[in-house]
């Protein structure tokens, strides 16, 4: 890792207002770092270098699931995260077993987007996503160490909430 502010590798990780931020030997207090050796999907685009990541719209009837971040960025979102050396279906299923617990085995894929500012933890301001949509059928909520919250939200609901950028764009928020 490297502070995103002056390239120092003197970071570590410290928790400020519940949220989870780099400190360098600099002092320099920043919610991004550099990651480098990071196995995850990267291409280089005409915005320089782009993650690929997947994102999931899991419905109980009319309410999505939304996990509020207590990692950059810091806002409610989909579950969603970056692809390891895998395709993306596989992936989507390993990010949402790993935000909320569920074991969900349909899919259906509703849209692949072409890459967009989205600028994540990792350093990198842009992002390819494959989007999809389930159908939660029960199992039991849990987080991982990236959510402060997890629920069910109305539409109406939502409309309120601070969103992440992706989360936004796809509910057309």
């Amino acid at each position: 890792m490297k502070c995103i502010t002056c390239g120092s590798n003197k970071v570590k990780k410290v928790i400020k207002n519940g949220n989870e931020y780099f400190l360098c030997e600099k002092e320099h207090l920043n919610p991004r770092v550099k990651s480098e050796g990071r196995q995850v999907i990267t291409k280089q685009t005409k915005h320089g270098l782009t993650h690929v990541s997947v994102g999931a719209i899991i419905k109980k009837g009319n309410k999505i699931l939304l996990i509020n971040r207590r990692k950059y960025p810091f806002a409610h979102t989909i579950p969603a995260g970056h692809l390891e050396h895998e395709k993306p279906e596989e992936a989507i299923k390993r990010e949402v077993k790993e935000e909320t617990g569920l074991n969900i085995k349909e899919f259906k894929l509703l849209k692949h987007y072409k890459a967009f500012y989205d600028p994540c933890r990792h350093g990198v301001d842009y992002h390819e996503w494959y989007l999809y949509e389930a159908e939660y059928k029960g199992g039991k909520l849990s987080m991982d160490s990236e959510g402060k919250s997890i629920k069910f939200y109305k539409p109406n609901e939502i409309k309120k909430l601070k969103l992440t950028i992706p989360t936004k764009k796809f509910l057309n928020i």
